[in-house]
């Protein structure tokens, strides 16, 4: 599973290019969420240094894509030859299937507010 921070740089690493069939692929992402069944489709570089071990992609939540909502969306991983074509049907061959999570970043911490100072005296015993 992909786990994917919102507004934030997320590396995706993966075994693509083991079944790659092209000489150079252009790698086609495509999430849908299962909440709302919005399809999302981009193209990313593979930035790995070591191809032939994995696979790297850098996606900045945002920027590369804009997700919403926040949870659980498939995604789909086609090779291609085109740098632009953003339509999954005329890609090349699907690569992987999977799962991703789209989490927020935001964290809310319970405040705790004291009325009198007994009741502070009763929290830190």
């Amino acid at each position: 599973m992909i786990l994917i921070n919102k507004g934030q740089s997320n590396k995706v690493v993966l075994t693509l290019t083991e079944k790659v069939t092209l000489p150079i692929p252009i790698f086609l992402f495509r999430f849908v969420s299962d909440v709302t069944n919005v399809e999302y489709a981009f193209i990313m570089n593979n930035t790995s240094i070591y191809k032939d071990r994995y696979d790297e992609f850098l996606l900045v939540e945002g920027t590369t894509v804009t997700l919403s909502p926040n949870g659980f969306y498939h995604y789909y991983i086609y090779e291609q030859s085109s740098p632009s074509n953003l339509d999954y049907k005329l890609a090349l061959n699907l690569l992987e299937v999977g799962k991703v999570e789209l989490q927020s970043t935001t964290i809310t911490e319970p405040i705790t507010q004291f009325e009198s100072s007994d009741e502070y005296k009763a929290f830190e015993q």
